[in-house]
């Protein structure tokens, strides 16, 4: 199975020069681990230090015009409106449907001139081979979607980059009350013990899916804590992703209960897949225990997308009993 057809496709930036719109501030690439004030101005354009594990780079202490060529959905649960960011895979989930409204696309591979014409004073970026072209631009910050793996990882990061620690509290506390309401209502109806796979369907091969890059994966076993199989947990200590296997395996690897994403639903081997002998022998199949995931409800993986699918699954749970 094609692993870049399971997680947002790497930007490719070449290298371009940017005349006129340049900033002497650089840019760091690496994953963040504090930030700290670090100017004496006093003016609206009050300046900070953010250390990363790569350096340390001046960034606004109070960021308005903010690029996010990543960690869209964090930005928002935050109350902040970035001036650009990614549509493809970012704001097309339908869970920020009516939050993005005027945001400006920047593309994917990112444009540095739609960047550069949004006069951006911060920008945050989750790919990049080289973040050197933006930093002409603005302060640059690359977080790589990777390095947080968990909602509280997400919202903690980005609100420490951006000022913002108050709102990020607030939302995790609210987001923790959801889910621990979630596991009380899940764990009423299913036995203690039982654990769940989450299997992925693309052109044409099956395979198992982590708890990293959507697909309810964060939602079922972060946040619902359901046990993942033996062959699932070995995938989430490592990265998370996905891991192809074949159909003849699948009784052997799947567990108690099954939710099934199709990555395009006009994938003529589903119906294969789905009508063969092993997949209705499977016991998940058999008795009633087999989901359907809306793959375009399931694909993102930012923190309020996260709590949709949450509620959704836990729908899904609680209506089979």
């Amino acid at each position: 199975m094609r692993l870049k057809a399971y997680v947002p496709a790497i930007i490719l930036i070449t290298s371009l020069l940017i005349g006129g719109c340049g900033n002497s501030n650089g840019g760091n690439a690496a994953t963040p681990s504090a930030s700290e004030p670090a100017s004496s101005q006093t003016s609206e354009n009050k300046t900070r230090v953010y250390k990363s594990e790569q350096g340390e780079i001046e960034i606004p202490a109070n960021p308005q015009r903010i690029i996010a060529g990543g960690h869209l959905g964090s930005m928002i649960a935050l109350g902040v409106k970035p001036v650009g960011a990614v549509k493809e895979w970012e704001a097309d989930s339908p869970y920020l449907a009516g939050k993005v409204d005027g945001i400006v696309d920047i593309g994917d591979p990112h444009s540095l001139e739609v960047i550069a014409s949004l006069n951006p004073d911060l920008i945050v970026l989750s790919y990049a081979e080289d973040i050197a072209p933006f930093s002409k631009i603005a302060p640059t910050v690359l977080i790589p979607y990777e390095s947080l793996r968990t909602v509280d990882e997400q919202i903690s990061v980005i609100a420490d980059l951006l000022g913002k620690d108050k709102e990020g509290a607030e939302w995790l506390e609210q987001f923790h009350k959801n889910a621990d309401e979630a596991r009380a209502k899940v764990n009423a109806v299913i036995p203690e013990g039982k654990s769940a796979a989450i299997i992925g369907i693309m052109d044409g091969t099956v395979g198992l899916l982590g708890d990293r890059f959507g697909r309810g994966g964060q939602a079922l076993y972060n946040v619902l804590k359901l046990k993942p199989p033996e062959r699932v947990q070995k995938l989430i200590d490592g990265d998370g992703t996905v891991e192809q296997v074949s159909l003849e395996v699948l009784p052997e690897v799947v567990g108690d209960y099954i939710f099934l994403s199709t990555f395009d639903e006009k994938d003529p081997a589903k119906k294969d897949i789905v009508n063969s002998p092993v997949w209705k022998g499977l016991d998940a199949v058999k008795n009633g225990r087999m989901f359907e995931l809306d793959h375009n409800r399931f694909y993102f993986s930012d923190p309020i997308s996260i709590q949709g699918q949450l509620n959704l699954i836990v729908e899904m749970l609680t209506a089979s009993k």
